[in-house]
């Protein structure tokens, strides 16, 4: 089969397509309706609208014979709220937190990234939820703070940093440090 006996089988389905729907009667009322700017009532069918809008899926259903409009916002599925955070395991979920003290700054930072990307804003669901991502002694551990049963996020961040001793993995000594710790052990003897 040659390119130009594709193209004309291809041109001749199309065709035979767009006749089937030919007994299809629209008034003239309703074909504005077909087109991608949507008109409000006060605007005049020979001004054209632009102000911003989503653009419209014109659907004819079967049964009603005319067309209906959906705009493509509702045709779409929001990606977002609780529902939506990862799996734990998968990409872009959170490395499993076992209670390292040098990973819980890290493991709070990725999860509230999360949190906004998908636009979980609820305090008491982010501190609901964060547990999925933790060890069954960890996540013991977080329902038993005074703060999981709370709705202020901040005061949960805060408890989980002070008892997971996050401070250590900042704290650094240096050589001088060493040495005045040893000039002070050896007075003390």
């Amino acid at each position: 089969m040659s390119d130009s006996d594709s193209t004309g089988s291809i041109i001749s389905s199309a065709s035979s397509t767009i006749s089937a729907f030919s007994d299809i009667d629209i008034p003239p009322s309703e074909t504005a309706t077909l087109s991608n700017t949507p008109r409000s009532p006060h605007t005049p069918s020979n001004t054209p609208n632009t102000s911003p809008s989503p653009p419209i899926i014109p659907v004819t259903l079967p049964h009603v014979n005319t067309p209906v409009n959906i705009p493509t916002v509702m045709a779409t599925v929001a990606l977002t709220g609780v529902v939506n955070l990862p799996i734990p395991g998968t990409k872009g979920a959170p490395k499993k937190f076992k209670g390292k003290y040098s990973a819980i700054r890290q493991f709070i930072n990725h999860y509230e990234k999360i949190c906004a990307q998908k636009a979980v804003t609820d305090a008491h669901e982010k501190i609901e939820n964060i547990t999925q991502y933790c060890s069954r002694r960890v996540r013991e551990f977080m329902e038993g703070l005074p703060s999981f049963s709370g709705t202020n996020w901040n005061l949960f961040t805060q408890d989980l940093l002070e008892y997971f001793d996050a401070e250590r993995d900042v704290k650094r000594y240096t050589c001088s440090n060493l040495d005045s710790f040893c000039k002070k052990a050896r007075k003390q003897k």
